[in-house]
């Protein structure tokens, strides 16, 4: 991560974690006080962010640079995607949910925001309908896939659709992400994305939801979200204007601030806002920039528990703790 921009004090480290036979690879990012951080008074929040099919969290740096100010942001990239090892046999939505159940366990995080962005936000919707007390608040970005619209075909055409409305630096980012996952395993993927039940399983999530789109995404349509917040027992919704699919990318300020107000509101049922065109909500104080997070080094994951010290992958042994990026410096 390279940009003038950064703030002292931002330190990242990468894990990399096996559970059976899926690998897991997690960024965290905080911000330390003097840079704008959360401080000792401030309840600490861990801000979970799932990426969506073929690409990898790459996708949310703007936010989670934003997300910072807030509490330490996790970024997984999920068994498959961005160079992370697949497992021997296909993985649907049940089994990446089941991942990220053991991880968030096994971390023993508190106070924990699940976020998923687009095929994220079908494992966020099973992570939370079968494990409640695992997490206070979930947010679903972009949520796929239109019931009425459970094809390969259709949903190519409304993923290039929206395309349309998104710049040429995010189809190239989309574009890397697509090239380090191979082909094999997207199709092994996809199926499952494409018959999850997502407009069912969320009606067994109790979590307070924030449900977003982007005003042109075809992808998640209006009609579609809106019936997704309805059907959740705690739901709100927003609509960001002049975003589309790859809302998290483009205008990641106004996702953060989303995110951020939805973690500190406790659950008080359903109701539904648009962001303010061209600005964040007022609540908002969100640092942005571009890139992905990238640490010159990573620690053993250190085992929480007995029960669970044979998940641990034997790989991940770089040298190095935490890495501190300072002010326009490489990381």
């Amino acid at each position: 991560m390279v940009d003038p921009d950064l703030p002292d004090g931002l330190e990242l480290r990468v894990d990399r974690y096996r559970f059976d036979d899926l690998c897991l690879r997690a960024w965290r990012m905080s911000l330390a006080e003097s840079a704008g951080g959360p401080g000792p008074q401030d309840a600490p929040r861990n801000l979970v962010l799932l990426h969506g099919l073929g690409v990898s969290s790459a996708y949310y740096g703007r936010v989670a640079l934003a997300l910072a100010r807030v509490g330490t942001v996790h970024l997984l990239d999920l068994p498959g995607f961005a160079a992370v090892p697949p497992p021997r046999d296909a993985a649907g939505i049940e089994e990446f949910a089941g991942l990220v159940d053991r991880w968030l366990r096994r971390q023993r995080l508190a106070n924990v925001v699940l976020v998923g962005h687009s095929m994220g936000s079908q494992i966020v919707t099973e992570v939370l309908a079968r494990d409640p007390g695992v997490a206070t608040h979930g947010v679903l970005i972009g949520p796929p896939v239109n019931a009425q619209e459970r094809s390969v075909g259709q949903q190519m055409v409304r993923l290039a659709q929206s395309s349309v409305r998104e710049s040429r630096g995010t189809r190239a980012m989309a574009l890397a992400g697509y090239r380090r996952t191979t082909v094999r395993w997207f199709r092994q993927v996809l199926p499952g994305m494409l018959r999850f039940p997502v407009e069912q399983r969320i009606a067994d999530v109790d979590t307070p939801l924030l449900v977003v789109r982007g005003e042109y995404d075809r992808v998640a349509p209006r009609e579609w979200t809106a019936m997704l917040t309805e059907r959740a027992p705690d739901a709100w919704s927003a609509e960001i204007p002049g975003a589309s699919h790859a809302v998290i990318y483009e205008h990641g300020r106004e996702v953060a601030a989303l995110i951020a107000e939805h973690a500190a509101r406790p659950a008080r049922g359903k109701r539904t806002e648009q962001a303010p065109d061209g600005e964040a909500p007022a609540s908002a104080d969100a640092h942005v920039a571009q890139g992905e997070p990238h640490a010159p080094g990573a620690r053993d994951a250190q085992d929480s528990s007995a029960r669970d010290s044979s998940a641990q992958d034997s790989d991940a042994r770089d040298s190095g703790d935490a890495a501190r990026v300072p002010h326009g410096s490489d990381a």
